[in-house]
């Protein structure tokens, strides 16, 4: 055909009906444009390759045409198509949240699916596609560099031979055959999430079948973050569902970071000349959507909520009627809006946010802030309540003078040492916590907040590694770190910090290790404290934003609802989980004051990177979250290790769970302290069949519906159990009946080393989860303790630390493999089973 029929449809139908077409190969992507051509000619065979193929557009090629589609996979590196797989007319729906085979190597042609280090992944773990065999090319004609980095010696073949590096992620399935994921760099990664792009769009092809053609989503830099757009193309004769409505179907099957926070409807998606979707010619949001008419704000506090909405999700411009969570915003960045509203005079918290996402609504509930509010949520020094979390260490045995938590910055390489003595001196006269001071012994203790003019200066003390072995340089460091917490003392005045500056080679630049006592700091103050750093340390310092609600005004809030009885109406709904639990079983019978940190030991376990991805999309299933998963999992791996090790059904223990304190009836959003709430779940495991093929799904439901039935997340547990002395549930009440958990269980979410080319910015070090030397003397509150975390590789790990008193190495080992078996199970469930399915909300 000449170049004019090509581009005419109706021309091309005609020669393809005329000249009786019974093959044709396309990409995924033009098939709306040759649709109409092949539901005339209707071919027998279409081929498909150059892109990924899915599941819909199958369906949708053989309901046109009647044949078969062959699935085509292979880089031009590899003389082309090496990999295939044939769908015929026969071939029943796809399931969504299966990804389509592309089928196995032809003849002469090897394909590995191998890990980092270049070994072959298990069945089902997602690795990178390796291509050998007689088709591979010899190399790029001129680029011998990129020909050594893409054309590698093959560790599975004869003496000689190569293997070509695709960058694609792949798995194999029990079958044999091969499951193409996409580009190992279509990868992105949105507020530490490692996200693949085809996921979102698989999604949003599976919710609106009826109204969308094409789906393109891509990460952009907008303000220094990455967020998500997604292009969206209509069918034809379709109407294009609103933002919200896009918005609102995602989040039913996927996690709020995975959806996108901008949408840009397009006529078509740009193409390259071979067909391909191109990327770089997808428009800038802002530029896509600026025919929008955007109402102007009219009062002043419109115009202040409208500018911050802007700042805070990287807008040009919003107006009265745009959605916060639409343009961009989520969780974090409503935290940040209220902390840079208050800065600016007005009072508002992160509900209020969440039930007013307009500025025109929002602005109908805000209020500014006068002076005498202002003074009763910043106080600066003077005596404070002292929290359920302190009192519940207080109660604890042994010292708690270095109980600590610590972080590793790698420093800009401009900043100088007293450039961060400034800083940090800085930090303490702005945030009390870092200021507090305790008085007394026991659950008498006393925390005050010292006044800034009664400090010495903090004192930042110098380590020189410059000149030593790497080797040598780094285990000084690490020896120097383990002695800081003795530098602790809660007691004293301004004991609360200890600080070291590391002066290292030019290639690493200088290090700041900070070790703060846990009295005064948590997870989320870190961030706080963090973002505070970078500011006092630009080339021109900001100004700090003004703190929200203070410790004491926090402290008086718990302790008024406790000597009010406020939370009493949660006492049956406590007394229920704690009636009833089961003890753990033992290998030795210990003292409460045997279990201390001198008798802990760790084991440590996990899932790989492959396994993991599965089960972090394993939540969507039930729409749960990753820590119903979790639990569930851990809760059946207690039952199975308890039946197996000690022949007894552990079907209800207790489990200690924590939450960041924070709710949203504070305005803890800019405060540093340690304001965590722990509280009791039981799991009931009881009615479940431990040999049931569905026993993973049945304790997942039970998991969420437990933890939904919590009032405000946990936090009244805490009010009643150490403030609250007429409470059922106080410590000193008599319980001869109840049980402490003995088990507490905590997952942390992903860490990110944040290492990056660009040493201009203070980044977290690769060992920032790093903790010094402990009181050996402090008593332990539970016999395990299980921490989980995602690494930076994206592999889900977990620790369990245990008194070796109370248990054998042998016997915890176990119980590790079995929360192993467990999760890996539950994941393949959710995910390989959907007959087994039970949805709830």
């Amino acid at each position: 055909a000449d170049k004019e029929t090509l581009l005419d449809m109706d021309a091309l139908s005609e020669l393809m009906v005329e000249r009786a077409v019974t093959d044709l190969q396309l990409v995924p992507s033009l098939f709306p444009i040759f649709k109409t051509a092949l539901s005339r000619a209707r071919p027998r065979r279409v081929f498909c390759g150059g892109e990924k193929l899915g599941a819909a557009l199958i369906q949708e090629i053989i309901e046109a045409t009647g044949g078969t589609v062959i699935n085509l996979y292979g880089p031009t590196e590899t003389t082309i198509q090496v990999i295939h797989h044939a769908f015929g007319p026969e071939t029943r729906a796809l399931a969504f949240d299966a990804e389509v085979p592309i089928g196995k190597p032809i003849w002469n042609t090897q394909a590995y699916i191998l890990d980092t280090a270049l070994e072959p992944v298990p069945q089902g773990v997602v690795g990178e596609l390796y291509i050998a065999g007689a088709g591979l090319a010899r190399g790029y004609l001129g680029r011998a560099g990129l020909s050594a980095e893409r054309f590698i010696a093959s560790p599975f073949g004869a003496p000689g031979s190569r293997m070509y590096r695709t960058g694609d992620l792949a798995y194999r399935a029990a079958n044999g055959e091969i499951a193409f994921l996409g580009r190992a760099d279509d990868q992105v990664k949105i507020r530490g999430y490692r996200i693949e792009t085809g996921e979102i769009e698989a999604a949003l092809l599976h919710g609106f079948e009826s109204q969308l053609g094409q789906v393109a989503v891509i990460a952009r830099g907008v303000g220094g973050e990455q967020r998500l757009v997604a292009y969206v193309v209509a069918r034809v004769g379709q109407e294009m569902p609103e933002q919200s409505v896009l918005r609102a179907k995602l989040l039913e099957t996927l996690p709020e970071f995975m959806v996108p926070q901008a949408f840009v409807t397009m006529e078509s998606l740009p193409l390259t000349p071979n067909g391909k979707l191109d990327r770089r010619r997808l428009p800038e949001p802002s530029a896509a959507s600026s025919t929008t008419e955007h109402r102007a704000p009219r009062t002043e506090t419109e115009k202040v909520l409208c500018a911050l909405f802007a700042e805070v999700t990287n807008n040009t411009q919003v107006g009265l009627d745009d959605n916060f969570f639409a343009i961009g915003g989520d969780s974090i960045s409503a935290i940040r809006l209220v902390s840079r509203a208050r800065a600016q005079g007005f009072k508002l918290n992160t509900r209020d946010i969440f039930l007013h996402q307009t500025p025109e609504s929002l602005a109908s509930v805000t209020s500014q802030l006068d002076a005498s509010q202002i003074v009763t949520t910043w106080v600066e020094d003077g005596l404070v309540p002292a929290l359920p979390i302190y009192q519940q260490l207080l109660r604890g045995s042994g010292s708690i003078k270095r109980f600590h938590q610590a972080v590793w910055l790698d420093a800009p390489e401009r900043m100088g040492h007293q450039d961060v003595v400034k800083a940090l001196n800085a930090l303490r006269a702005h945030h009390g916590a870092l200021r507090l001071r305790t008085q007394g012994n026991g659950p008498q203790t006393q925390f005050m907040i010292d006044p800034v003019v009664t400090l010495e200066a903090l004192a930042l003390p110098t380590l020189d590694v410059s000149t030593l072995p790497a080797a040598q340089a780094e285990q000084t460091v690490r020896e120097a770190f383990m002695q800081m917490s003795s530098r602790l003392n809660p007691s004293a005045s301004g004991g609360m910090v200890a600080a070291l500056w590391v002066e290292r080679d030019k290639r690493q630049g200088p290090l700041l290790l900070l070790v703060i006592h846990h009295f005064a700091i948590d997870g989320v103050s870190w961030r706080i404290l963090i973002e505070d750093l970078i500011s006092l340390t630009q080339p021109t310092p900001q100004a700090l934003p003004a703190p929200t609600q203070s410790l004491r005004a926090w402290g008086e809030t718990l302790h008024a609802q406790a000597s009010t009885g406020a939370r009493r109406t949660e006492q049956s709904l406590w007394l229920s989980q704690l009636e009833g639990a089961q003890a753990l079983p033992l290998d030795r019978t210990i003292t409460p004051e045997q279990n201390t940190q001198a008798h802990a030991a760790h084991i440590a376990g996990g899932l790989e990177a492959g396994r993991t991805q599965q089960l972090l999309r394993a939540p969507a299933v039930y729409h749960a979250r990753i820590d119903d998963v979790l639990l569930a999992a851990l809760g059946l791996a207690l039952r199975d290790w308890s039946h197996t090790q000690y022949q007894r059904d552990l079907h209800s223990p207790l489990i200690a769970l924590e939450g960041h304190g924070r709710e949203t009836d504070s305005d803890l959003t800019r405060t540093l302290g340690w304001f965590t709430s722990m509280f009791p779940l039981r799991l009931r495991l009881g009615e479940i069949d431990l040999q049931e093929k569905q026993r993973a799904g049945h304790a997942v439901l039970s998991v969420k519906e437990s933890l939904r039935a919590l009032p405000d997340k946990g936090l009244g547990y805490g009010v009643l159990r150490y403030l609250d002395t007429a409470s059922a549930i106080h410590v000193d009440a008599p319980r001869s009946a109840l049980i402490d958990p003995q088990v507490v269980f905590n997952y942390h979410g992903r860490f990110e080393h944040g290492v990056q080319a660009d040493r201009s910015a203070w980044r977290m070090a690769p060992n920032s989860l790093a903790v010094g030397q402990d009181d050996v003397t402090r008593g332990r509150q539970h016999l395990l303790e299980i921490n989980s975390m995602l690494d930076a590789s994206g592999a889900f790990q977990f620790q369990i630390e245990y008194c070796h008193l109370a248990h054998d190495e042998q016997s915890i080992a176990m119980l590790a493999r079995a929360f192993e078996k467990n999760l890996a199970e539950l994941a393949e469930h959710c995910l390989n089973d959907p007959l087994a399915v039970t949805y709830s909300p």
